[in-house]
């Protein structure tokens, strides 16, 4: 048996009907023309109650004047447009609450008769989404109604509707998944018109990757199942409703009606949220290790320090002076290792913080590493040496600070963890800085190694050594931000190799 047709009217007053957003027309005065189902739905209203009021009867009363002014003003110069940009936008419902809503405006001209169409939209869960930032599942999207209500518009208004369906596709789909209707502004966007696809396969705007789950899901709503779904393409995430068509006095359903809504710029918003999450997440397990290591490797100097200081006080009343030399110098070295710390943790922060920008300047290479070797210093040990070997180009161009952090940190790791000299090699080129570091000391575990530059990490075999673990992470990111290179060869109670590779900045 042959399936019934229907008329173009009769699919507009479909959608028209079975539009999950409430769809108002009104005329050049303000009073309402035409409103569908979700629209009455969505304010309490049965149809008589609206049909010649004016638009003003949906506003709270802080609202009606305003709106007046902004009716006329639309009236004189129409354009299709997004209502309340920048701020929020309130309905009346009948029993006296307010609707938050989204609304776009359209207007069309029909025998000389000038018409507003309203699409509106309920905003609440949006706006309890947006209050709750963690509620990253909520549902956003728009459910299609399944039954249809035929209306007493012409074919014109209602094409009008479908065609400025805002964001989105509405089509009608035959047996074969083919097209018999398409309209909305996404064709527009695409410089297509609804008609030439007329004919052709809804699933050719897929690609082989996601057609056949289409298709299996399309095929259910022919045997009376609703469907939703998102699907990507052409590089833009779509939510995809799609109801069976049920026309009265017909055997079986032979057009589906499948509305497109573009969810792009949502789920842009949902994926920022959740790396702000996880951003968030990570800082705070960052405090709590911070707090961990801090509370560790703090207590050892000051404890040292306050002993010392016990010490110096019985000291001066026994007039040994060399006693009290001794211990003068511990509070300086524990107090110079605290510093050292507080600075490794302020050198993380001000790498979060820091863009992408270098400060590259022109500088001698050759004392940026005696500044480091200075600055090292204080730290050498008793028959402690560092021998420097400088070939190349002295005049170099770079982030001269963070080179010269990069370089304090690395002399400081050997010789922390070195009790025999340490051999620091720097050969440049107009093109390229290379770096060696050599030390004999107590060398890297192999297990160890695949954690080296992570934060607050530390090898088995240092653990009583005083640190904070973060120093070869604050080397690997600043050599990062020089779009450098580092190598590290080690071996444990022989010694470790530092190689570090940055290119000159033309």
């Amino acid at each position: 048996m042959e399936s019934k047709k229907y008329s173009h009217l009769d699919v507009y007053k479909l959608i028209f009907e079975t539009s999950t957003e409430g769809i108002l027309v009104c005329n050049k005065k303000g009073e309402i023309k035409l409103a569908n189902s979700s629209m009455l739905s969505l304010f309490g209203y049965e149809r008589e109650e609206l049909i010649n009021q004016k638009i003003e009867f949906l506003l709270p009363d802080s609202l009606k004047k305003l709106h007046v002014t902004h009716r006329d003003g639309y009236s004189k110069a129409p354009e299709k447009k997004q209502m309340g940009a920048g701020r929020d936008l309130f309905g009346l419902k009948k029993n006296g609450d307010k609707l938050p809503l989204e609304i776009s405006l359209n207007h069309m001209t029909i025998e000389d008769d000038f018409f507003v169409m309203a699409l509106v939209t309920d905003i609440s869960e949006r706006k309890k989404q947006e209050e709750k930032i963690h509620e990253l599942n909520a549902d956003l999207e728009v459910k299609v109604q399944q039954r249809t209500k035929e209306l007493k518009e012409n074919q014109v208004l209602y094409g009008l509707i479908a065609e400025n369906f805002p964001n989105g596709i509405i089509g009608v789909l035959d047996s074969k998944l083919e097209f018999t209707f398409a309209a909305g502004e996404e064709l527009k966007k695409s410089g297509l018109v609804g008609k030439f696809l007329v004919g052709k396969s809804y699933l050719d705007s897929f690609d082989n990757s996601n057609r056949e789950e289409v298709l299996t899901k399309l095929k259910r709503v022919f045997k009376g199942d609703v469907c939703s779904f998102e699907i990507k393409k052409r590089n833009n995430i779509y939510q995809v409703d799609a109801v069976p068509l049920v026309y009265p006095d017909a055997e079986n359903i032979s057009q589906i009606l499948v509305v497109e809504h573009n969810v792009t710029k949502v789920k842009n918003i949902e994926e920022k949220m959740r790396d702000s999450l996880e951003r968030e997440k990570e800082l705070g397990e960052m405090k709590s290790q911070f707090i961990s290591m801090a509370s560790h490797e703090f207590r050892t100097p000051l404890s040292t320090i306050l002993s010392s200081v016990s010490l110096i006080e019985k000291y001066d009343v026994l007039g040994n002076k060399e006693k009290k030399k001794v211990h003068f110098q511990k509070v300086k070295n524990n107090i110079r290792s605290l510093t050292n710390m507080l600075n490794d943790t302020l050198t993380i922060s001000q790498i979060e913080e820091r863009t992408n920008d270098l400060d590259a300047n022109f500088f001698d290479l050759y004392d940026l590493a005696q500044e480091a070797l200075e600055e090292s210093e204080g730290l050498i040990k008793a028959n402690q040496k560092i021998e420097v070997n400088f070939t190349g180009t002295k005049i170099i161009k770079t982030d001269r600070q963070i080179l010269k952090t990069v370089l304090v940190n690395l002399l400081s790791n050997a010789i922390k963890y070195s009790e025999e000299n340490i051999i620091m090699n720097i050969d440049s080129t107009y093109d390229v800085i290379l770096v060696k570091i050599v030390d004999k000391g107590i060398g890297i575990p192999l297990n160890d190694q695949k954690h080296l530059f992570e934060r607050f990490y530390r090898a088995n075999n240092a653990e009583n050594i005083q640190g904070t673990g973060l120093g070869l992470n604050i080397v690997n990111s600043y050599i990062s931000i020089l779009k450098g290179e580092i190598k590290i060869e080690s071996k444990e109670n022989i010694g470790t190799q530092v190689e570090i590779k940055i290119p000159v900045i033309e």
